[in-house]
């Protein structure tokens, strides 16, 4: 009945009442997709492009119907190609300036090495339903390999599985499920990862939406040289999106618990177990028809669990303020393939000084959704 109504309402060009009449049938997790898809032409009939490809792109990624879905995608394209939509998996490859070596937070020894070199990264990703349904579960693999030209003591690859189940309570959407992470450090086995995640998500007026995630990692070393990084990481945030002019923002925060084996060397002790806090937000801007413009920024607070024992007589708990700013340019180059450009600024102050650093990043390369 939702839908004939919208439908109706549509056709007589009483847009924003139609569009209300989608979002109720859109309750009804059976017709979800259709109705996004309908709220999603209602919007653009108003002129508001960035809702528009949002809701575009919600159908993109929960229906099952390949007719839907080409239509869906047909409409992504016509208004915003650049719009930052993944639905079934990312390739990306681009090659960059390095000032500053950081590692991961899964694979780093130190936050940096002092040392700059130039690097190439690739990143391939892809997942699916298993069976039909907006409740079946989802498998995601993915591969992720980061190359320095002389520093090759500091090559990451690592390789992803992982599965996930949805589940609708209310107008809350929701998933649970796991991950496995393999990772190599200079072609060497170094560390896998077991992940346990969830997440709940909902929308409200506006096209804005409130998002809750928890995590849990348990981190075993394959390279008993770094068995000290072995333990527990909990992972807890809040984040909100919500339009911003003809863009959207981000918003959100982050709070990390690591309970590490940390290490002792003779006499001295050093922490490897911080408490760690959040603060981060990530606009997303069309400039033009082909470019699209993505600036971000994160400050986060560290302080470890035990004090550092050094040889120097130094007994210090270790603190770090890390701030980081970056900008992503995105140029379309075919409907499917994007030309990126990203720099990044980071810079960090720890009360011990060799944790405090300064990086400057910057790459070009090309990516295409799946």
């Amino acid at each position: 009945l939702h839908y004939n109504i919208g439908s109706t309402l549509y056709k007589l060009e009483r847009y924003a009442e139609a569009q209300e009449a989608f979002a109720a049938c859109a309750r009804d997790p059976a017709w979800a997709a259709l109705a996004r898809y309908n709220m999603g032409l209602a919007a653009y009939q108003q002129g508001r492009r960035a809702e528009a490809a949002e809701y575009f792109a919600q159908t993109w990624r929960h229906t099952d119907e390949a007719k839907l879905a080409a239509l869906a995608q047909t409409m992504l394209e016509r208004i915003d190609p650049m719009a930052p939509w993944y639905p079934r998996g990312i390739l990306s490859l681009s090659t960059g300036y390095d000032s500053n070596l950081v590692l991961s937070d899964q694979t780093r020894t130190a936050p940096a090495t002092g040392q700059s070199d130039l690097f190439t990264e690739l990143l391939a990703s892809t997942g699916a339903r298993l069976g039909s349904g907006s409740g079946a579960p989802r498998w995601e693999a993915a591969m992720y390999d980061l190359r320095y030209l002389d520093l090759k003591d500091y090559n990451i690859t690592e390789i992803l599985l992982g599965l996930d189940a949805p589940w609708r309570f209310g107008a809350w959407q929701s998933t649970a499920g796991g991950q496995w992470r393999y990772i190599l450090r200079d072609g060497g086995a170094f560390q896998q990862v077991v992940t346990l995640k969830t997440g709940t998500s909902r929308e409200w007026t506006g096209n804005r939406a409130l998002h809750f995630g928890l995590r849990y990692d348990r981190i075993e070393s394959i390279d008993n040289n770094y068995q000290f990084l072995d333990g527990r990481k909990l992972e807890a945030g809040a984040s909100a999106a919500q339009p911003a002019g003809a863009g959207w923002m981000h918003y959100g925060v982050t709070v990390e618990r690591h309970n590490r084996e940390d290490l002792v060397v003779g006499g001295e002790f050093f922490s490897y177990s911080p408490s760690r806090a959040a603060l981060w937000l990530k606009g997303s801007w069309p400039l033009g028809a082909r470019w699209r413009l993505e600036p971000s920024a994160r400050y986060r607070h560290s302080r470890y669990a035990d004090e550092d024992r050094r040889a120097s007589g130094i007994v210090l708990t270790r603190e770090d303020n890390e701030w980081q700013a970056g900008l992503q340019a995105r140029y379309r180059l075919t409907i499917a393939w994007q030309l990126t450009g990203e720099y990044t600024y980071s810079s960090s102050r720890s009360n011990f000084d060799e944790y405090s650093y300064t990086r400057h990043q910057v790459s070009i390369g090309v990516m295409r959704p799946l």
